[in-house]
């Protein structure tokens, strides 16, 4: 479980890195424009599959905080998250895994809209 946990971890500190490495100069220099879409590897996972494991990545610290580490998103993840939000009113998620949340529920919506 360390393992798997250090691996989330690792995970999430990537992503949160590579937001801040895309984040435009705050200093006012001058950036080069992000490409719009880059080819996806052949090896890559579903892109529905691959927003369940960026918030299990996100959300592992918060997972842990609210004791659902035995949970991954499509399992209960999110209601144990929400239910511990709820009965801890001053816990907060990550803003990572708030950003992923929000990435998946947009994805989810956009695909019932099809």
């Amino acid at each position: 479980m360390t393992k798997k946990l250090t691996q989330s971890v690792a995970v999430a500190v990537c992503l949160a890195a590579s937001i801040l490495l895309a984040a435009p100069a705050q200093a006012g220099g001058v950036t080069e424009p992000m490409p719009t879409e880059a080819p996806a590897p052949s090896n890559m996972p579903a892109p529905g599959k691959a927003d369940k494991q960026a918030v299990d990545s996100a959300c592992a610290q918060d997972a842990v905080t609210a004791g659902c580490t035995d949970q991954v998103v499509g399992k209960g993840l999110l209601k144990c998250l929400h239910a511990y939000k709820k009965a801890n009113k001053s816990f907060q998620f990550s803003e990572a895994c708030k950003a992923s949340m929000t990435t998946l529920k947009a994805d989810r919506k956009a695909k019932k809209q099809q």
